[in-house]
């Protein structure tokens, strides 16, 4: 499949920050370059941009309130810190 031109995709810079290239699941990047790709729009992407495409990665807490991904990390350290191997593994 041909990949689409950043105009036809309405590529820009931009975005709110959740629907960004850099969270969406077409963004590639590997290596320490400034920019990567997209499996679907031709050209160099930077992270930072947006297009109509946007198909954002799942969340791995899945749809949680912040205040339950807050206790729910809080309960995940406090678990790991009182398994001797696993805090000792950490420092």
């Amino acid at each position: 499949m041909a990949k689409m031109s950043p105009d036809a995709a309405n590529y820009r810079l931009g975005g709110d920050g959740q629907g960004q290239c850099g969270k969406c699941s077409m963004y590639t990047h590997s290596g320490k370059a400034r920019n990567g790709g997209c499996t679907l729009v031709a050209g160099p992407i930077t992270p930072y941009g947006v297009c109509d495409y946007v198909a954002m990665m799942p969340n791995p807490f899945g749809p949680m309130a912040q205040e339950e991904r807050i206790a729910r990390a809080q309960r995940h350290i406090t678990r790991v810190q009182a398994t001797p191997h696993m805090a000792a593994g950490a420092q």
